[in-house]
């Protein structure tokens, strides 16, 4: 019983009663007449508060656990449709290119009806090396080295390495490459090839020219055929300007091709053209 009186609950039991008996007294001497129970309740209402907020508290704090399965898996869900919507657009993209693919062949089988050719995309680039690309066909599609490389709008380049699945293209920014080329308005006749100084550019040169020459900015440069690698009559670019080379005695123009070289994603490769086979690969 001692210990009870000890207690810290009979210390707040005193400070409760104490605070009534002051209360009743203060409200008696100023003549208001308040009922006990109003004085209870006044004093208990703090106290029903802070337990009402704290119940409010715990309650939500354990709705948060029991929701948050619930939004777990509408979460799962969501990124499950996110996946397949992303999966369907991949597809898309895969059947717009063949389909992209296929219409520019049949474009280039109109225009040339003697050429056999093969869709192909471009599967890789090497950022290091600016004139060369690699396509997703070779010798399982019948593709050859030297086989021609273009697109609708005109040359891109010549295959130069050939494995089962995949080849590897030399684009007219490479050094190694030589296309007898013409402009038949003005009978101009050169070739063109790579420059090192242009292809961060890309663009090549029409070399071999008179320092005279004809050839004005805007002049078509197209392949010249005559027995060689390309068919002719295969669109390379424009003339960009024309330049004197450093002996002053010929002349050479800069030639912006007419395929963007360094952003093609389809390509069509000339397997053969007018009863010649392109030739085989090492």
């Amino acid at each position: 019983m001692q210990d009870f009186f000890k207690s810290g609950l009979f210390k707040i039991l005193v400070a409760v009663a104490a605070s009534l008996v002051g209360l009743l007294i203060f409200e008696a001497s100023i003549g208001n007449l308040v009922a006990p129970e109003q004085i209870i309740g006044m004093i208990i209402k703090p106290f029903s508060e802070a337990t009402t907020a704290a119940n409010d508290s715990v309650s939500g704090f354990f709705d948060q656990i029991f929701q948050s399965g619930k939004y777990k898996e509408e979460n799962e869900l969501l990124k499950d449709e996110l996946a397949n919507l992303q999966k369907k657009i991949v597809d898309y993209e895969q059947i717009k290119g063949e389909n992209d693919r296929l219409k520019e062949a049949a474009e280039i089988k109109s225009m040339n009806p003697a050429v056999e050719v093969e869709t192909a995309s471009v599967i890789a680039r090497d950022p290091d090396d600016l004139y060369t690309f690699t396509i997703s066909v070779g010798s399982l599609q019948g593709i050859k080295n030297d086989s021609p490389v273009i697109t609708k709008r005109g040359l891109v380049g010549i295959v130069t390495k050939v494995a089962e699945t995949y080849s590897k293209v030399t684009t007219v920014l490479g050094l190694d490459i030589q296309v007898s080329s013409i402009n038949t308005a003005k009978n101009e006749v050169g070739v063109v090839s790579g420059r090192a100084d242009l292809i961060q550019d890309g663009l090549c040169v029409m070399l071999h020219l008179a320092k005279d020459t004809r050839l004005e900015p805007e002049d078509i440069i197209a392949t010249a055929g005559g027995g060689g690698l390309y068919p002719s009559g295969i669109v390379i670019g424009k003339v960009k300007e024309i330049r004197v080379n450093d002996n002053g005695v010929s002349s050479y123009a800069v030639i912006e091709p007419a395929e963007d070289i360094n952003a093609v994603k389809n390509v069509t490769v000339i397997k053969s053209f007018s009863g010649q086979k392109a030739k085989q690969s090492d």
